[in-house]
């Protein structure tokens, strides 16, 4: 009886000893599981954040090339770009909102002469007292810039100051262009970029940028503005879950500025 016992007892030991070491096994288990559960987790958010990141910096590089694009629309050549060149920021001129218009061809020999306080024009939609503007004929290149004072009757543009250059009809020189311009610019200012147009309120083209070296312009060797028909684009974005992270974005793009 006693030793029927002691089996049961050995026994009861033996089961308890089985039972805490599947215990054990079965919390190991459950750990290393929880660990690459954790881990693969991680790894998938790190390249979802990768993928975002990678996305997002594509967009802010198309917006900035669309952006810059602009440089020269609707002016004459070389008159896009004209403000010092400058590395974290450009300056250039555009005609923005299509606001355009051409005098009409009166007979050879007149036009818009030099001393002139008014222009007539074909049409006057779109124009406004204080717009800026350029008077170009491409046949003789010919090109000032004025200032509207005021619009009147519906063809005429008032000048703030006279006109220093003559614009006269040839035989076959039927066309003087006008346009508007606005003034943009474009430029790196602490983790953003901004964009103003005519020294306006600012709005933001791209945020998340790198606070060092977050943006370069290279102008492909230009010397001077007026040369200028390339502008290679490198943008820093942060990734915003790890702020010690940065990548590189690069983008070249050419021109209407010649």
């Amino acid at each position: 009886m006693r030793n029927h016992f002691n089996y049961l007892n050995n026994q009861s030991g033996i089961g308890l000893v089985e039972y805490m070491m599947g215990a054990v096994i079965s919390v190991i288990v459950l750990g290393v599981s929880i660990v690459v559960f954790t881990n693969q987790q991680s790894l998938l958010k790190d390249q979802n954040d990768n993928a975002n990141i990678r996305a997002k910096g594509r967009q802010a590089i198309k917006t900035l090339a669309k952006e810059i694009r602009m440089a020269g629309y609707g002016l004459p050549p070389n008159q896009g770009i004209q403000d010092t060149l400058s590395t974290t920021s450009i300056t250039f001129r555009s005609n923005l909102y299509d606001v355009k218009t051409t005098l009409p061809p009166p007979p050879t020999g007149t036009g818009a002469l030099a001393g002139a306080s008014s222009l007539t024009v074909v049409s006057t939609t779109g124009f406004a007292g204080t717009d800026n503007i350029v008077i170009y004929q491409p046949d003789f290149n010919t090109i000032e810039e004025k200032v509207v004072s005021s619009v009147q009757s519906g063809t005429v543009l008032n000048l703030s100051i006279d006109l220093t250059k003559a614009f006269e009809f040839g035989v076959n020189a039927k066309l003087i262009l006008v346009n508007v311009y606005n003034s943009v610019v474009i430029q790196y200012t602490g983790t953003q970029i901004t964009k103003t147009i005519d020294g306006g309120a600012s709005t933001i083209l791209v945020n998340d940028v790198a606070s060092s070296n977050g943006l370069a312009f290279n102008y492909n060797g230009a010397a001077t503005a007026s040369a200028v028909d390339i502008i290679g684009i490198t943008l820093n974005l942060l990734d915003t879950d790890n702020t010690d992270a940065v990548i590189e974005f690069k983008t070249d793009l050419s021109i209407r500025n010649s």
